[in-house]
């Protein structure tokens, strides 16, 4: 565990236990341009959600929530934005 980020919605506690985080890293070009490029990394999010103390499955709704509070959390902590 990195981090928790809790919120209401819908007067439920929701809870928000982040397991690892690494931001996205673009194409990096290596030479000249000539298809000398190494890959980007993806974004990596994981966590868990619990509603009122019990570990649940989120919607596809609430995960674009979730994942957006996780990429304000972690530029708020670590890149002071």
């Amino acid at each position: 565990m990195i981090g928790t980020i809790e919120y209401m919605e819908n007067g439920q506690q929701i809870k928000v236990i982040i397991d690892d985080y690494e931001a996205p890293e673009p194409m990096r070009i290596t030479g000249w341009g000539f298809g000398d490029a190494e890959e980007g990394n993806p974004e990596i999010i994981e966590y868990r959600v619990f509603e009122n103390g019990e570990e649940f499955e989120p919607m596809l709704s609430q995960r674009d929530k979730i994942e957006n509070l996780i990429r304000e959390f972690f530029e708020e902590q670590y890149y002071g934005i």
